[in-house]
């Protein structure tokens, strides 16, 4: 079990001990609070720790700030181990309730039984349903007469106090404006820009006027603020709305953190001591005062009646947004299975016309195989019969040489002109002998020449072949692909339409299931359904 598994099972469990509307917060920026969870109409926040080793103080205070931040009555720390004993002090200190042990054997016997017997999102009987919908509707009005007769909306007094606070922040800025038009007539008869020093003699009268024009611009603040105070106490004693009430702690606010920093721009690049000239720092009166209306505003309740509209429509813009994401999933599918049909009609054409090629290629093989065979042959023949031609003459040429160097021996030795013929008889045998060889060569060469020429035809015709087969291979597999992935997107469009049908089908009886899901259970206490 991981941390998230070990979130979903304490939600499971706070549900088997009565905890309603238990939800588990997102895994990222939760603020310390893992899972919420309502009981007896308290909040709660809860802090999921999977550890192996002690628990530290450092949960404990996670789950004290973060339910602070969630507006949470009640903090709790729920772990699978044991808190140190400082945790343990801490949490006593901040009334954090803890459950320690709650390993998987405890989470799995005390929550099977739940998840298998009950099911609030499943009502059977449509007169169960309606008496469950009507007693929502009751305790939901109770629930929201109980905030209003606290917080009565009154749109008059509303509007009275929105007017109210409006002006007080224009009276408020209007002295600001003053109170900084002031000091830039004092700077810029002092000429401040050629001032090399603030500490310069020259500005001391310009420090007292400084200091003047603060205490001035103070009292006014002050005195605004103790009108704002005291109205604001009689608007809230005659019970005005949760949402005047923050806009008179908020007029509160401005005013008080206008006067606490009142330093012009002038003086950024100066030292503390000499912004220290230009600041106002309230009384502690003043600070009670503030800090008084910002416990108000934290502690004014939230209306019970705009925040579970506000959860409904979180909920349901999820649904919608998740409708929003299939309908855009299903157009993306749908573009790609008419590119993937474009694809297959044109790669078909192109599949026909290959096969046709290929055809026509095969059966002019043959022919064109045989014609170059008879080619060959008829060269190969012509060549053979003057190489032969060739080699018999160079024989009887050798013969008549052999027999005119026997009849050179046998002559006399003094028959000098008769030897002398006969020699330049030889070279002449000779010389016809090696012209003949020559040629007979170059027949050999274009021999050689032709065959070859005839088998690169040949082998040229076999790879024209070879690669319009692996052309019409390659086209037939991606025919096959792309058929099989419009398949797949046919069966992915049909998943997802159905997908879209029962999330509009979930829209249309939103409301409905929603009010049973999250207050089912409350009305179950109250109710018995036939």
């Amino acid at each position: 079990m991981d941390g998230y598994e070990y979130e979903q099972k304490c939600a499971d469990l706070l549900k088997s001990k009565g905890f309603t509307n238990v939800t588990v917060t997102p895994g990222s920026r939760d603020q310390g609070i893992d899972v919420i969870a309502y009981k007896s109409e308290i909040k709660y926040g809860v802090q999921c720790k999977y550890y192996t080793g002690t628990v530290g103080n450092k949960a404990v205070q996670e789950a004290y700030a973060g339910a602070a931040y969630y507006g949470c009555a009640i903090a709790m720390v729920i772990t699978n181990s044991t808190l140190s004993k400082s945790a343990v002090a801490l949490a006593e200190e901040l009334n954090v309730t803890i459950w320690e042990h709650i390993d998987a054997i405890y989470l799995y016997e005390n929550t099977k039984v739940q998840e298998q017997t009950i099911d609030y999102n499943l009502l059977t009987s449509e007169e169960c349903e309606k008496i469950f919908l009507e007693e929502i509707e009751v305790y939901l009005q109770e629930k929201y007469s109980a905030f209003y007769a606290k917080y009565p909306t009154d749109e008059g007094k509303d509007a009275e106090i929105e007017r109210y606070t409006k002006g007080i922040r224009e009276k408020v800025d209007n002295y600001e404006s003053e109170y900084q038009r002031e000091l830039n007539w004092m700077f810029d008869r002092v000429g401040y820009q050629i001032v090399k020093s603030w500490r310069d003699p020259v500005l001391t009268p310009v420090k007292n006027s400084m200091r003047e024009q603060v205490k001035k611009f103070g009292r006014q603040l002050k005195n605004i603020l103790d009108e704002v105070n005291c109205d604001a106490e009689q608007y809230i004693s005659s019970k005005v709305s949760r949402m005047s009430i923050i806009k008179l702690a908020d007029t509160v606010e401005y005013i008080y953190s206008i006067g606490s920093d009142v330093v012009t721009t002038m003086f950024s690049n100066t030292t503390f001591e000499e912004r220290e000239i230009a600041r106002f720092n309230w009384p502690e009166k003043y600070s009670r005062i503030a800090h008084k209306w910002r416990v108000i505003k934290r502690e004014t309740p939230v209306n019970p009646e705009e925040e579970d509209v506000r959860k409904e429509q979180n909920e349901k813009r999820g649904l919608e947004l998740e409708k929003t994401r299939e309908e855009k999933r299903l157009k993306k599918t749908l573009n790609s299975i008419d590119r993937k049909q474009k694809f297959i009609k044109s790669a078909s054409k192109t599949l026909e016309i290959d096969k046709e090629k290929l055809k026509k290629m095969e059966d002019s093989y043959t022919q064109r195989t045989k014609e170059l065979k008879i080619a060959y042959d008829n060269i190969e023949s012509e060549l053979k019969r003057k190489y032969d031609a060739k080699k018999s003459r160079i024989n009887e040429l050798e013969n008549k040489k052999r027999e005119e160097e026997k009849k050179l021996d046998g002559l006399f030795v003094f028959s000098f002109k008769k030897k002398e013929i006969s020699k330049q008889h030889i070279n002449s045998l000779v010389c016809d002998i090696k012209e003949l060889q020559c040629c007979a060569e170059k027949i050999m060469e274009e021999w050689v020449l032709a065959e070859t020429t005839y088998h690169l035809n040949v082998e040229d015709l076999k790879m024209q072949l070879s690669l319009l087969r692996k052309e019409i291979d390659t086209h037939e597999k991606e025919l096959l692909e792309s058929e099989t992935i419009v398949k797949r997107g046919e069966e992915k469009i049909i998943e997802i339409r159905v997908k879209i049908h029962a999330l509009e089908e979930e829209l249309k009886e939103f409301h409905k299931k929603y009010l049973l899901r999250n207050y089912g259970d409350i009305i179950k206490k109250r109710i018995k359904p036939n």
